[in-house]
């Protein structure tokens, strides 16, 4: 396939590395650009070779529907190489070495005519997307709209974002719809965006939801609710029919939407439940740690020394100083 510049740099954004915080839990489940460098690679365009060829909505019959971020940033940006090259030349000065990223931006929005309508980080709202977003939107009195954008790639939502990279906005507000998606039975002549699906003349069926697919509302005169049970594939209330999924402007082929609905794995299901075991047991040894450590943050408050702290816990006198500070 073709990849564009706009697809390129979102590429670069999703494999770039944010670091690591001892205090993080990246260390047992991976940090995002850990994860995706180990499946694309480092080099952008390679990866968004392999990024963009595949479904922009994933389904899983237990965990629901998520939207994947580098399609919904490129069905709704363009990149704006002029302004990101203006930013980062601006942030590459000496001053600003230890600035944060925050810091950075409002300096240098302070140089420019632009001004912030307004920012957002989707952790704080219902979103489908994989991965978090944090973007401020900036209006100029002759030149495009622009959307700095950075991509959290670490573990913890507090911290490890990219670098942001300046984009125009497609359309006002699209970011905002991060959490939007619509239901349509698979009869629904609206189903016809779908590459390969046959139009069809019967009734269209479809359901909206803006909170993430939390719940939906009829879209045109249905009154029967739409759900689906855990587990199970989504069918239409109406018919029984099969239902997809539409995340305007980010959608799937038909050959995608098979590929979703296809039965899992025994083996794979097998590996779930083997993970989801896993990270309850992690969970557990990471209370049993922050307890030692208030522990041993009390004892040396009342006096006790390094070394019969380290006695205690039979670990060396270096480890037992390395967690004290």
């Amino acid at each position: 396939m073709q990849v564009t510049t706009t697809q390129k740099v979102i590429a670069a954004m999703m494999v770039e590395g944010t670091g690591r915080h001892m205090l993080d839990s990246g260390g047992a489940y991976g940090r995002h650009w850990e994860q995706n460098q180990k499946a694309l690679g480092t080099d952008p365009d390679a990866a968004a070779e392999l990024l963009f060829s595949g479904p922009g909505i994933h389904f899983h019959r237990t965990y629901g529907l998520t939207v994947s971020t580098p399609h919904f940033m490129d069905a709704n940006l363009e990149y704006a190489p002029e302004v990101d090259k203006a930013l980062h030349l601006f942030a590459d000065q000496e001053e600003w070495a230890r600035e944060s990223w925050p810091a950075v931006l409002e300096a240098w929005i302070e140089t420019t005519d632009y001004t912030v309508e307004y920012s957002e980080n989707t952790y704080n709202g219902e979103s489908l997307l994989s991965q978090v977003l944090q973007y401020w939107a900036l209006a100029h009195p002759t030149e495009d709209h622009v959307v700095l954008v950075q991509l959290h790639n670490g573990a913890d939502v507090r911290g490890g974002y990219t670098a942001p990279r300046a984009f125009h906005d497609l359309e006002e507000y699209a970011l905002a719809g991060d959490g939007r998606i619509t239901a349509v039975c698979s009869h629904d002549p609206a189903s016809d965006a779908l590459e390969g699906m046959p139009p069809q003349d019967s009734e269209p069926h479809s359901w909206d939801s803006d909170d993430a697919g939390y719940s939906f509302y009829p879209a045109d005169s249905e009154t029967q609710d739409f759900k689906w049970e855990e587990g199970e594939l989504p069918s239409c209330p109406v018919d029984g029919s099969r239902v997809y999924f539409h995340a305007w402007p980010v959608d799937n082929t038909q050959e995608q939407w098979d590929h979703l609905y296809r039965d899992p794995s025994p083996a794979l299901d097998a590996l779930r439940t083997l993970a989801a075991r896993l990270g309850d047991i992690d969970d557990a040894l990471q209370a049993e740690r922050d307890h030692r450590l208030a522990l041993m943050q009390q004892a040396r408050s009342d006096g006790e020394s390094v070394d019969a702290i380290a006695k205690a816990l039979n670990i060396s006198r270096q480890r037992a100083h390395a967690l004290l500070t």
